[in-house]
């Protein structure tokens, strides 16, 4: 009989750190995705709303690239080429954005649409990222996160589609 009440007290306190909820750990941004209609030549100018969710501060680095449809279904795949076409187009500060724990900060982004810029749709995207703190010098496994705004920037021009 002394064992069942010593396992029902142990059950007790050990049973409710299972199912103790956490709240979500998240950067948010909005919008998503941004569409534009340009002229070539044209500055586009808009913002990047971010939220940090989570109960620490982060610190984030921004890049571009350029993405296309990855499927049918439309799911966008990077290319890692922030050099052409409109991921060097967009211009973000380089500075590292920190955002306190629950903090919002909008994030100023450019558009320089090219003089000679071709006709048609550009499809880039702008992230924000964390990167992982390797400044203590010791082995270890890190993971960063990233998340990103897709810009669409459809160039007015003479297009000639075929297919």
């Amino acid at each position: 009989m002394k064992r069942i009440w010593v396992l029902a007290v142990a059950l007790t306190f050990a049973v409710p750190t299972f199912f103790v909820a956490t709240r979500a750990q998240a950067l948010t941004l909005i919008p998503p995705s941004l569409e534009f209609g340009a002229k070539p030549g044209e500055t586009l100018t808009t913002k990047v709303k971010l939220f940090n969710e989570t109960s620490a501060p982060v610190v984030l680095s921004t890049s571009t690239d350029v993405f296309t449809a990855g499927d049918d279904f439309g799911t966008p795949k990077f290319s890692n080429t922030p050099t052409e076409d409109i991921a060097s187009w967009i211009k973000v500060s380089a500075d590292p954005i920190v955002l306190e724990a629950g903090q919002r900060a909008d994030v100023p982004v450019e558009i320089l649409v090219p003089a000679n810029a071709d006709p048609g749709g550009h499809f880039g995207v702008v992230f924000f990222g964390t990167t992982p703190n390797t400044a203590s010098g010791l082995s270890a496994v890190a993971i960063g996160s990233k998340v990103g705004a897709l810009i669409i920037v459809r160039v007015e021009g003479n297009i000639r589609e075929a297919g």
